[in-house]
Formats: structure tokens, sequence, C-alpha cells
């Protein structure tokens, strides 16, 4: 946790944390699917048993992802069991064109386009196949951008062309029970996985990664021939650049979490076709990068400030001494001077020391007592402390205090990226 302390004279000293917290954190447990052209292949090319092949559903996997809900990259963690052993699977999000289009289009812009075209139904459909130099607009978004608005109204939509956004965003091996933890962060952005034996990677690509195994039918039951023990690397093509550095642009989602089998562009019996694996819904909100300070730009164009942000950040609009950065952490309104972090009383009584303050709602809230400010021997104490949501006014009763004089502060923070 990032501490920076702000101390204000209030007859009493008053400081405001500044934390960077975690996120609201949200989970999924994607649903296997069973339709596909699917693969019965590991990553090196070895042939799963036909008493597998014939067992085995992705509805007897467990795949669940937990993911931060809140923020200005999207970042989780995967966890599968029970996938296919020694198998490469691509990880992606995948856009609703139907239900979400704001967020469809915004995932789009920083991934790859489905395009379907309406001819009494809307077709199969096929990839818009031109990434470019993978700056944006890309071609391929020049081609949405051109058709998505082409009317037919006999379509369901008014529309000739449906596009479902998509993107793959990492990429991951399991071992030999089918198993894989993947924390991630959306910041890659990928047009497919080759092996390093069919093509070499540039510096634009995705990492390398690697697995030596040896698969052994009376250790790995998917398995009816012992074929010895091979070594595979894979990497992602890139598909949007700058490598690793692709953010989701700021917008609500509503988008699935999509395992999708790698079939490495093979032909052949057993080799598959870009199966999906399993699928689950999530939403999650984007916000814009920080300004001065990490102050929200989105929160600031809440309370009307949409320029300049970074001189937003320092001002104090409202006159009530707190900066707008340090009312952003406390949670309260930086266009007004009645809103403001601050401890509003301190009254001793005959059970104790009673202490009111205000303060924001969104961010946390510690009231702590120190008995002395003129020693290093003596330290902050918590009294008390109140997670989101807090209510406006406050007031506690310290019961412990028996000193003739004491200090109190109340300290606020809210979670950043």
């Amino acid at each position: 946790m990032d501490l920076r302390d702000i101390s204000f004279k209030v007859g009493l000293t008053l400081a405001c944390l500044l934390a960077s917290g975690a996120a609201q954190a949200a989970s999924v447990t994607l649903t296997g699917q069973t339709a596909g052209d699917f693969r019965w292949k590991d990553i090196s090319g070895n042939v799963y048993s036909a008493a597998y092949r014939s067992s085995y559903s992705y509805t007897q996997a467990v795949v669940t992802v937990s993911y931060c809900s809140t923020g200005t990259i999207l970042h989780g963690t995967l966890t599968a069991t029970n996938l296919k052993p020694f198998f490469a699977y691509q990880l992606k999000l995948e856009g609703w064109p139907d239900g979400a289009p704001e967020s469809n289009e915004q995932l789009g812009f920083t991934g790859r386009w489905w395009e379907q075209e309406w001819n009494g139904g809307w077709s199969v459909g096929w990839n818009l196949n031109n990434k470019g130099d993978g700056s944006f607009p890309n071609p391929n978004d020049t081609t949405y951008l051109a058709r998505k608005d082409d009317p037919d109204p006999t379509s369901p939509t008014g529309l000739n062309y449906k596009y479902t956004a998509y993107r793959v965003f990492d990429y991951f091996i399991t071992d030999g029970s089918g198993c894989a933890i993947v924390p991630f962060s959306v910041t890659g952005c990928y047009h497919v996985l080759w092996k390093t034996s069919q093509a070499s990677r540039t510096a634009n690509d995705g990492p390398l990664k690697s697995l030596t195994f040896d698969p052994n039918p009376s250790n790995h039951p998917a398995y009816g021939t012992d074929y010895g023990e091979s070594t595979t690397t894979l990497f992602g093509e890139w598909e949007r650049l700058p490598a690793g550095r692709v953010y989701l642009r700021p917008c609500d989602y509503e988008v699935n979490f999509l395992v999708t089998e790698e079939s490495f562009h093979e032909s052949g019996t057993h080799c598959g076709f870009w199966a999906h694996a399993a699928r689950g819904y999530a939403s999650f909100t984007i916000e814009p990068f920080p300004a001065t300070n990490g102050v929200s730009i989105r929160w600031l164009e809440q309370h009307g400030i949409t320029n300049d942000f970074d001189a937003a950040a320092l001002a104090d609009p409202d006159e009530d001494g707190s900066k707008t950065w340090e009312e952003y952490y406390a949670d309260t309104d930086p266009t007004n001077s009645q809103s403001v972090l601050c401890i509003t009383g301190v009254s001793r009584g005959t059970n104790g020391v009673c202490i009111d303050w205000r303060g924001g709602i969104e961010s946390w809230q510690v009231l702590e007592r120190r008995l002395d400010l003129g020693t290093t021997t003596t330290a902050w104490q918590v009294l008390c402390s109140n997670a989101p949501r807090t209510p406006i006014t406050n007031v506690y009763v310290d019961l412990t205090c028996t000193n003739a004089a004491a200090f109190y502060r109340i300290r606020a923070g809210r979670p950043t990226d």
C-alpha cells in the first residue's frame, strides 16, 4: 500500500491516507463447449487415445476466471482443471454486438473483427484479416467503419453486416492433468499462436512459452501410446502494437471470457480448427489512466472537470483547503466547500472523548490517536476503521483515553490502479 500523508490543522491533527488498494473482485466459471471441430493432438502433435477422444468433453473441465471489475487495466487469474493435457489454448475476450454494442466496438478497436453478412440468415462469417502495421485504425478497422452501417431492411438489425469483436490477449499450456493457473493483464493483442518449429518469433510477438514433457499412458490416461519426451515452444503473433501496451479503451464492458483451442494452422485428422473450449459472461469497467497524483480522469469528469486534468488535480476550486487530488482519495466533492474530510468536533464527556468527523462515501476511513507529537517513542494507534460505503458524518467515543491531552487524526484512502 502506497501511503502519502497530508496533514491539516483543524485544532487537532488531521491526515489523509492516499492508498493504492485492490479494486472490487469478481469471478466467473466458464461453461464447457460441446460444438466445434476439436483438436485431438497435444502441442507436440501426439494423438490422444481413441478411448479419450470418445469419452472426453469440455463439460468435464472446470475453468474459473477471477478479475478486478474496475481499473485502468483488466487483470486477473484463470484457474483450470481437466482441460486437455499438454495442450495450448488462447485466452480471449469476445464482444456482444446485439446486447452491448458500445463495448463490442471498443473491444474491436483493440482487437479483431468477425464479420457476418445477412443473406436471409447470418453467414457463418470470417475474420477481417489485414492487420496493417499495427497502428490504429488498421485496415480491418477501416473496413468495419465503412460497412458497419450498411442497411438491409430484411435483416433483424436492419443492417447488412454484423461484427463481433474479439481479442486474444494471452495464451497458455496445460500440464499433464490438463491444469493451469494463468495470471493475466490485458495488455497483449495476438493474431494466432505459432510453434517455433513453424515460424520465428520477432521482437513484436508475445513471449515464448515452452514445455518439455513425456506422455506416458501409465501416468497420463489420455494417451494410449508412449511417445517419448519432447519439447515444444510457442509464441503469439502480434495483432496490434505497441507490443504489451495495447490497452482496453475506457468503457463499461459486457463480454465473454473465452478459452479457445490452438490448432496451429495444421490440417488433417485430429488437427481441429480453433474450437471453443469454455465461455463465460463478465462485466467490468475500464477507467481512463489517472491524472496527477493518481486521480481518475473519469472521477474528474463526473465533477465537471473536462480538460487540463493535471492542473485541475492540483487546484482547490471550492477553496476548502483540500486540493482536488486530496478530495479524490477522501471521496469528497472538490466543487463543494461543505464536502471535505475533516474532524468537526472533539469533546470530553464522563465516558470518554467523543470525536465527530465528516468525509466521503467510497473511501476507507481510519481514526487514529497519539498521546504525544513531540516524541518518536509513541506511535499512532488505530481506534476504528470504516470500510466503504461509509456515512458522510461519523462519531466515535474513545473510552480508553485517560491523558489530559491527546491528538486525533482521520485517514482516508480509496483503491486506485
